[in-house]
């Protein structure tokens, strides 16, 4: 953590696990914070309690972190707005954005991470969408975060990505202030691929898992989807050094191989024919994006990760036969091991 005499002014909107996390890692920073969220139980207990007990319980906040559920009045008083909300409703937040009286051009970091479902653009993509000229600056942040370690003022990294190097190097010194060690990237849209593209490989991870499929079965697939994952980079052009960064691999190992992780949790949950929770589909949403822009691209992998795991969580396809048509199929697919070898 590095100290800074200049403090920010900043709104996070959306006051869930990892949006108040990121909320108390600032505040105790020396910056300005104001969470705002439309459930008026959270914001008085943020405000009252110092706790997010829906989200984070257990976990006492720093006195100084507000919330409010008045979205006009959060944006003004802030020079930075970061949009944590899920990947389903980020149209729907921007559009509200968009209404409001504001008078002036805003900068936006986005930490969300997922595929749109209407339009299959990443979460940045949406925000120039809708937004547009209200745009000013934009980055976006992802990362091997677990919200619970971060609120709790454990070291964590985390990549923040955007084509605007002033920007970006500001954002940096906000961020350096904090326990997150944040690294620099002009992958923009590689950034949050690559957050996408974990998801799917943590819930079937823990679909292995769930299956009592062991170790073994659970590195396989979580490799096999790393492969597949450098592929779909490599054929859209892509930097191949994001995958095996902290939006990448960092990502993947985090939360393929925790119980913490609520897409993991997810498999586990679908491997034993348990009820899907909402909040815990919120992350795999982009599963079925990315289906479709792996076509898109014309990207042949040995066979589609993310079909099968569309066709799980649709439920067409049990958890026993998705592990059974990703073990042969790999296997019958001919000199895979010595075709992608060359490939890379």
């Amino acid at each position: 953590m590095t100290t800074r005499t200049e403090s920010s002014r900043i709104a996070i909107i959306a006051a869930g696990a990892w949006g108040t996390a990121l909320g108390a890692s600032l505040v105790r920073g020396g910056h300005k914070v104001i969470l705002y969220s439309r459930r008026t139980e959270v914001v008085d207990e943020i405000n009252t309690r110092h706790r997010n007990s829906r989200y984070l319980p257990g976990i006492s906040l720093p006195t100084s972190l507000s919330a409010s559920g008045q979205l006009e009045q959060v944006v003004e008083a802030s020079d930075l707005i970061v949009l944590a909300v899920p990947s389903r409703s980020l149209r729907q937040v921007c559009n509200d954005l968009k209404a409001l009286p504001v008078r002036k051009r805003l900068d936006i970091l986005s930490t969300v991470k997922g595929i749109d479902k209407e339009s299959k653009c990443v979460p940045s993509e949406v925000i120039r969408e809708v937004l547009g000229h209200l745009v000013n600056r934009l980055a976006v942040l992802s990362g091997p975060n677990f919200a619970s370690e971060v609120a709790c003022g454990l070291p964590a990294g985390t990549v923040i990505a955007s084509d605007d190097e002033d920007f970006l190097k500001h954002l940096i010194d906000i961020i350096s202030t904090t326990n997150i060690l944040a690294e620099c990237s002009a992958d923009v849209k590689g950034v949050q691929l690559a957050g996408c593209f974990k998801n799917a490989i943590a819930f079937l991870a823990g679909v292995a898992e769930g299956l009592g499929l062991g170790m073994n079965a659970r590195a396989f697939v979580v490799e096999y989807g790393f492969r597949c994952m450098r592929k779909v980079f490599k054929r859209l052009g892509l930097p191949m050094t994001t995958t095996v960064g902290l939006a990448g691999l960092g990502d993947v190992v985090l939360t393929a191989t925790s119980a913490q992780s609520r897409n993991y949790r997810a498999g586990l949950m679908a491997a034993r024919s348990e009820t899907l929770k909402v909040e815990t589909l919120e992350g795999i949403d982009s599963v079925h994006g990315l289906r479709f822009l792996v076509r898109d691209a014309g990207c042949r992998c040995p066979l589609c990760l993310f079909d099968l795991v569309s066709k799980m969580i649709e439920g067409s396809l049990p958890p026993t036969s998705v592990m059974g048509h990703l073990f042969n199929g790999v296997n019958n697919v001919a000199a895979m091991t010595k075709t992608t070898l060359e490939a890379e």
